[in-house]
């Protein structure tokens, strides 16, 4: 994988995952300068590699980069059938030390979470 950090001043960061010369996956985190705490986070899987567990794994660095930049709350828009994202968050905490606390509301198949980083 590679890496790119942010720097202060900029509003986007990204983790990709690449086989060869090929980007397979993508998660990205932006956020407006007037809240920099709060940040929307984004992952993309290409199909073929979306039985592993590659989303989790950019997202897991992505993540640990925010809040290391001072982002603590992340809203996410999500299947509502992608059962996996809850592991992978609670799996984040776990080996990041950080805990988060959720809320959120499904609509039509389409969930929207808000992750906030307990201080």
């Amino acid at each position: 994988m590679e890496h790119r950090l942010a720097e202060p001043e900029h509003r986007w960061t990204g983790q990709v995952a690449l086989t060869g010369d090929r980007l397979v996956a993508l998660a990205e985190c932006s956020w407006d300068p007037a809240d920099p705490g709060t940040g929307t986070l984004a992952v993309n899987v290409a199909e073929a590699w979306r039985s592993g567990a590659l989303g989790y794994r950019v997202l897991h660095e992505l993540v640990g980069r925010c809040v290391r930049l001072g982002i603590t709350t992340f809203d996410l828009d999500y299947a509502a059938s992608n059962i996996a994202l809850q592991s992978a968050i609670d799996a984040i905490a776990t080996e990041t030390g950080v805990r988060y606390t959720l809320s959120g509301v499904t609509r039509a198949g389409i969930g929207h979470l808000t992750v906030r980083a307990e201080h």
